[in-house]
């Protein structure tokens, strides 16, 4: 009877893998750590941001501001860091014609999407001396912003009167604080002008309205971030509603951002029940978790590095690659899960580790290799997109599949050997409930096989 042992180092790749594995363990682990480090080193400057934010949450003002001085910044702006782009533009094709058009027509004229700010209160006049003294102060810092290009409402346009014959153009509203006849005289004079009123009052007469035109080439997240930290500074005693799509494009990424972080957490806790309860080994789910974590943070790191090193925003983290770390996560906890789920079952059968290992990746390394292979080239196809931040995702969803096989097929097996394993636990000696679905579940299949294929 051939020998396993001989059969698989017929096998130069997998004989390699194995070899390093198993005979060098502890060399293996420390060499994909140390490598998995100097990825992970590409948010150096996003470690020191948040440790920054972290002191100034707990440290008072004053002594933060001594510990994180403005050459703090500076410096964590300088290392390689991870950049978080809310940019919505980023989404659509440079070269269709649409976008084409669009960017001539912003060079040409300006920027053509508005921002709106409405507040109010329901059932009030906006006719009102403080309402229009908030309206004034309101405009006025806005109008400061180094985004905005121009600001309409009552406050900033202007009036034309005859008077006598000749055209007299005035401020609508002259000055902050005004008295009773004046705010008549701009409701009567907005009431015979509808086209304007419409523009910047509400139907009712509750609520007005600042119109602001954005400059072009702007980050629309900042923009959004300076209108709503004005309004609640200046407008906070009356109900404030946003518009706009400066102010979407700015929100949206947001939005999309924070669900996807709580898709990851309600992921990781139904990854980690399932875990439990199929292994009922703590150290089997670290060492799973371990192969996760290590490739998500390295995946990270190297975009952080790229951007770095090249500058190309082909790589910033835009709202399209808001699904890489669920996918990532996924094949790397499917290649864990495989060879660990398989290293227990011959554990269970043999009683020995090495030879469990062995066996495990003497008939799962080339699976799991084709499997991680079609996927790193299905994701590198997104070169050929037209959208250039696929092109960046696609790179660095590769990477990360493929640093998570490396770890699956090296450092995993690698922290199995070294790790001490009960052979009289449950894990071990009994199935899982998982694995006696299973196996009823193989046994019905193969038991009405015909019935299923007719």
């Amino acid at each position: 009877m051939n020998n396993p042992r001989t059969e698989s180092f017929d096998h130069p790749f997998r004989s390699w893998f194995i070899r390093q594995s198993m005979k060098n363990s502890k060399r293996t682990i420390r060499v994909m750590v140390l490598l998995s480090l100097v990825l992970i080193t590409g948010l150096s400057g996003n470690l020191l941001l948040v440790f920054k934010w972290v002191g100034e949450w707990v440290l008072p003002d004053e002594t933060a501001a001594w510990v994180f001085p403005s050459s703090y910044d500076r410096f964590a702006e300088n290392l390689p860091h991870f950049v978080f782009d809310e940019d919505v533009m980023k989404m659509l094709p440079q070269t269709t014609e649409a976008r084409v058009t669009w960017e001539k027509v912003r060079d040409e004229f300006g920027s053509t999407d508005m921002g709106f700010i409405a507040f109010g209160l329901p059932g009030k006049s906006i006719f009102d001396e403080k309402l229009l003294a908030s309206l004034w102060d309101a405009s006025r810092a806005l109008e400061e912003l180094p985004e905005v290009d121009e600001i309409m409402s009552i406050s900033t346009a202007d009036r034309m009167d005859s008077d006598d014959g000749f055209l007299e153009i005035t401020s609508l509203q002259p000055s902050r604080n005004l008295t009773a006849e004046e705010i008549q005289d701009i409701e009567q004079y907005l009431d015979k002008l509808s086209s304007m009123k419409k523009r910047m009052v509400g139907r009712h007469g509750d609520y007005v309205n600042i119109i602001i035109k954005p400059k072009t080439d702007i980050e629309n997240n900042i923009l959004r971030d300076n209108m709503v930290e004005i309004a609640e500074r200046y407008l906070g005693d009356y109900e404030i509603h946003y518009g706009g799509t400066p102010y979407l494009f700015g929100t949206l990424p947001t939005l999309i951002l924070e669900d996807v972080l709580i898709l990851m957490i309600l992921g990781i806790g139904v990854l980690i029940t399932v875990l439990a309860v199929n292994f009922r080994s703590a150290n089997a789910v670290k060492l799973v978790w371990g192969v996760i974590v290590i490739s998500l943070v390295s995946m990270m790191g190297f975009m952080g590095w790229i951007v770095t090193l090249t500058g190309s925003e082909k790589f910033h983290f835009t709202m399209v690659n808001s699904s890489m770390p669920i996918i990532l996560m996924t094949i790397a906890a499917a290649d864990g899960v495989h060879i660990l789920t398989k290293f227990l079952r011959e554990l269970r059968k043999q009683k020995d580790v090495e030879k469990a290992v062995f066996t495990t990746m003497d008939n799962l390394l080339l699976p799991v290799f084709l499997t991680s292979l079609t996927t790193i080239v299905a994701f590198l196809s997104l070169i050929f997109a037209p959208i250039e931040q696929f092109i960046g995702y696609g790179i660095t969803i590769s990477l990360g599949i493929t640093w998570a096989w490396l770890l699956s097929s090296l450092f995993l097996p690698a922290m199995i050997i070294r790790h001490e394993w009960d052979l009289q636990s449950k894990a071990i000696t009994h199935l899982s409930p998982i694995e006696r679905i299973v196996n009823v579940y193989g046994r019905l299949v193969i038991r009405y096989q015909k019935v299923i294929l007719a």
